[in-house]
């Protein structure tokens, strides 16, 4: 029987690093993305630091096409010709002593998680601003970053994870979002919401003639979680 290109490549990998750096690569990529998000650009940085060594031509001959172009923003075209770029701000809460309210304490792991998507697609890391422990001022500062940084063709991603009550009440969300989110020029505009009545908070922009897509992790009348918190 052939072996498949991705045992042709496990194979590979164990004798240009060696077998026994190879299963040490193995368990530890096991044990820290155990509960995490896997992808190709995060397998091989891990094997090149158990290794020491540079495995792009390995990549190239089993994982990556000969034509292969990171599918990046950078590498798309607007309508005038003009290189597209990716902008993104990525705003989560998990500490909420400072409100009394309960904590979410899950080690900003959605951040973590949307910048490894974004830099896996070629997005320039200098371009995705963390926005950790965000209050009002703070998110506006980024999202004020966003209307004076990003064109009409570049794309834009703004991810916000929180209590629902905190965006409500203590954010004061519908009072400023909509306008602010108006103020950004680009027309490849994506919101992202994951808090607890999430609808609501993607609902404040829903009357924007522009073009966007925006994703509420739960309904309007949704928690993020039941029984004890």
């Amino acid at each position: 029987m052939a072996l498949t290109t991705e045992q042709l490549l496990v194979e590979a990998l164990a004798e240009a690093m060696g077998q026994e750096t190879f299963d040490a690569f193995l368990r530890d990529y096991y044990q820290s993305h155990a509960w995490d998000i896997g992808t190709g650009l995060a397998f091989r940085q891990l094997a090149e630091e158990h290794c020491q060594c540079d495995l792009t031509e390995l990549f190239k001959a089993f994982v990556y096409p000969e034509d292969y172009v990171a599918d990046s923003p950078s590498s798309d075209r607007g309508d005038d010709g003009a290189a597209v770029t990716g902008w993104a701000v990525l705003a989560e809460k998990d500490d909420y002593s400072d409100v009394d309210m309960t904590d979410l304490p899950v080690g900003y792991i959605g951040i973590e998680q949307m910048r490894q998507v974004l830099e896996d697609q070629g997005w320039d890391p200098g371009q995705i601003r963390d926005a950790v422990e965000f209050d009002r001022d703070t998110l506006q500062d980024e999202l004020d970053w966003l209307a004076k940084n990003a064109g009409e063709d570049d794309v834009v991603l703004v991810y916000v994870a929180a209590h629902g009550r905190y965006l409500r009440d203590i954010l004061m969300w519908h009072e400023f979002f909509a306008a602010d989110w108006a103020d950004i020029p680009s027309r490849r505009r994506v919101l992202v919401i994951d808090s607890c009545q999430a609808a609501d908070y993607a609902g404040a922009v829903s009357d924007d003639p522009s073009p966007y897509i925006s994703v509420a992790a739960v309904d309007g009348d949704e928690y993020g979680w039941s029984g004890l918190e």
